[in-house]
């Protein structure tokens, strides 16, 4: 079932998810067979939230060499540790999800991470 916003037939994550991603926090999902979409969708959130911590963090550094007097390279170091740290959840999440594929790869439904 889509929530608010979505598209039809979309499965969104759980708004909780969305708030604790954007604090930098990562209350996952817990992994069962019944909640694979939004184990999916969540994945792909954070993938977005790294490419766009990334996007930043070059567009800082780009400021940076262009000698914008506003640098400050505190700011810098908070985007490097925002972006280590969406990159460890990610490692984490990973380990999670390869552990509980082989724990439950002859059920059907754990098809979607061999998709994924």
């Amino acid at each position: 079932r889509p929530r608010p916003g979505g598209v039809a037939g979309e499965v969104m994550p759980s708004p909780s998810f969305a708030k604790s991603l954007k604090q930098g926090e990562f209350r996952w999902t817990p992994l069962m067979l019944n909640v694979l979409p939004r184990v999916a969708q969540e994945v792909d959130e954070v993938i977005r939230r790294y490419k766009d911590l990334l996007s930043d963090l070059n567009h800082f550094d780009g400021e940076m060499r262009h000698g914008n007097p506003d640098y400050d390279p505190r700011l810098r170091q908070e985007l490097v540790d925002q972006v280590n740290s969406v990159k460890d959840a990610i490692k984490a999440r990973m380990q999670e999800l390869e552990g509980f594929y082989f724990e439950h790869q002859n059920d059907g439904r754990a098809i979607l991470f061999e998709k994924q």
